[in-house]
């Protein structure tokens, strides 16, 4: 188990990586949304024409980093030649889709990851929210 310490001094170092990182986005929108999002539903297939419409603009599309929704928008995004990023959480049962992101950072605080997709994106744009991101 971590102490409290540990702990403070780990978000200490995600937020200088997101500090790193921020200004080399611009102009970015972060879409995120649910991991459970089957690839044949509506909403996928609405993040995928998202992410693709925003790169296609000049958008850096930022997005979670997980399958579901995350992975329409990366998706999308790499379709339309444009950049995307993720900001994956280390998880033990999911595996990131790091081979479509051109820049991965990898979190492992959900906090600091959801104060990166903030921050980093103009406009953040939850797609098909499941219930895990209300605590968030």
């Amino acid at each position: 188990m971590k102490t409290a310490s540990t702990m403070f001094a780990d978000v200490l170092l995600e937020l200088e990586r997101i500090e790193e990182l921020h200004a080399s986005l611009h102009p970015a929108v972060s879409i995120f949304g649910s991991a459970r999002t089957p690839a044949d539903s509506h909403e996928f297939r609405s993040a995928h024409g998202l992410g693709q419409a925003l790169a296609q603009k000049g958008f850096t599309v930022i997005s979670g980093g997980g399958p579901g929704i995350m992975r329409a928008a990366v998706e999308g995004a790499q379709s339309a030649r444009g950049r995307s990023v993720g900001f994956n959480i280390a998880l033990p049962f999911e595996v990131p889709s790091i081979d479509l992101q051109d820049i991965s950072l990898t979190f492992e605080n959900f906090f600091t990851r959801k104060l990166a997709s903030c921050l980093s994106g103009f406009h953040p744009h939850p797609l098909n929210v499941g219930w895990a991101h209300s605590p968030e």
